[in-house]
């Protein structure tokens, strides 16, 4: 498997390739933030805007983009175990939005229910 970074352009800005069951990750914060950590590392304090999926939509990801002063958006997936169970339960309607602080961090979430639900 292969994990790229892209500019805006669409040219390749970093990537990962995934060696199988040999692949060194933290195991703590699992592959998906690992992937998204390793990747972002040289665009550190760079004021970059990130979007990515909800595969690498976590609690880890988002404190590792905070503190590394990254702007982010992605979708998000209520289903997803590692979010607590109070943004899970939030129910919007399709155009409705929601601010939400993650307990024990600095970090608002502005979610917005469209298609999919966007952070």
């Amino acid at each position: 498997m292969l994990w790229i970074l892209l500019i805006k352009e669409g040219y390749v800005y970093e990537f990962i390739l995934y060696s199988g069951k040999n692949f060194k990750y933290d195991k703590m914060k699992g592959i998906e933030a690992s992937i998204l950590i390793e990747i972002c590392k040289k665009l550190i304090r760079n004021n970059h805007l990130i979007a990515f999926d909800n595969y690498y939509a976590n609690i880890d990801s988002f404190s590792f983009l905070f503190n590394n002063k990254f702007d982010f958006t992605c979708t998000f997936n209520k289903t997803i175990k590692s979010f607590p169970k109070d943004i899970r339960n939030i129910i919007l309607k399709k155009g409705e939005n929601k601010l939400y602080k993650i307990k024990n961090t600095n970090i608002i979430l502005f979610i917005l229910n469209d298609k999919n639900r966007l952070i």
